[in-house]
């Protein structure tokens, strides 16, 4: 399989790390090999214009700035979600409860544990953006450039403390394929009043320099 370079974003530089290694400003910046349409695309990553929401059951890290016309979706899910086309259900829901992505992290975070995967947590990436508004869960016009699931990681949590709270993690692991993955993220978290299709919004908006 071939290895295309997507794209690499102008470098955001970081703050000072933590103690712990986590990162003091806002960002999301993601290196890893993607299966893609036609062959492995190399994603490299990072705007510090990052942010995220908490659904019932999953929650969705992206970012303003775009691999060429692609945002960068990282979704956390139940263990039981390991496709696109499952995200945003209310299967983790009993009795008008549920018991998702963030109360399973949270629970980690309060008994200073790590979240693994797929034991956990399962983690999807998606490249891609739904410039035409047909979606890109049934990707028929080409708009994903590259998409994966992380098979086996671990996800460090340095701050999760409610759903509209900053989240801070970070995730390494193998992603489809073989290739490593690392994610870095710190930003603000919201809860919509209504699950937004995966894809986000069609437009794109130049890298964070």
């Amino acid at each position: 399989m071939r290895s295309e370079p997507l794209a690499v974003l102008l470098p955001l530089v970081l703050g000072a790390a933590c103690g712990n290694g986590a990162p003091t400003d806002d960002v999301l910046a993601l290196a890893t090999t993607l299966p893609g349409p036609g062959g492995d695309v190399a994603v490299d990553f990072r705007d510090g214009r990052s942010r995220g929401e908490w659904w019932p059951c999953d929650g969705r890290l992206t970012a303003q700035a775009c691999v060429d016309d692609a945002h960068v979706n990282v979704f956390l899910s139940v263990p039981v979600v390991d496709r696109v086309e499952e995200l945003g259900s209310t299967i983790c829901v009993q009795d008008a409860v549920a018991s998702g992505a963030f109360e399973i992290l949270k629970n980690r975070y309060d008994n200073l544990a790590d979240a693994r995967i797929p034991d956990d947590v399962s983690a999807i990436i998606v490249v891609g953006s739904d410039a035409d508004g047909d979606g890109f869960v049934e990707d028929v016009d080409g708009e994903t450039a590259g998409a994966g699931r992380v098979l086996e990681g671990t996800i460090e949590i340095f701050s999760l403390n409610g759903f509209d709270q900053p989240l801070s993690l970070r995730l390494t692991g193998t992603v489809e394929g073989g290739a490593p993955v690392e994610l870095t993220f710190l930003g603000a978290m919201s809860v919509p009043a209504v699950v937004p299709p995966p894809e986000g919004p069609g437009t794109c908006v130049a890298p964070d320099t």
